[in-house]
């Protein structure tokens, strides 16, 4: 039989992953899979874009949670605004780079 303090990590660890589970999907409005967007106004902030194409789409982003991955882009153009776009003014300033080295995996990369 488990001692109480086994039972008690156990709990707690699973409360914990409960947590950041909750924590993780709290970040996003709507999840859009395989989905196909024709000349539409789009707003990226707090979505998930799966699998999707964006045809003659204007791509608004502000600077929020964003999940975009495996997407076709045809034709469409990413707008700026907010955050999003202050950042994009500073990183002008610095002449287009990233004055900062990021890590990627176990290298540095300097620039992007």
């Amino acid at each position: 039989m488990k001692s109480r303090r086994a039972v008690f990590a156990m709990i707690a660890g699973a409360f914990a992953m409960l947590s950041r589970a909750q924590r993780t999907q709290s970040l996003f409005k709507s999840t859009f899979e395989r989905n196909r967007f024709v000349n539409q106004t789009i707003d990226l902030d707090d979505q998930t874009f799966v699998a999707c194409i964006f045809q003659d789409c204007r791509l608004r982003y502000g600077g929020g949670a964003l999940q975009f991955s495996y997407n076709t882009l045809l034709g469409s153009k990413l707008l700026l605004v907010g955050a999003a776009e202050r950042t994009a003014s500073l990183l002008q300033a610095f002449g287009g780079k990233i004055p900062i080295e990021l890590a990627v995996g176990d290298k540095r990369s300097p620039e992007i």
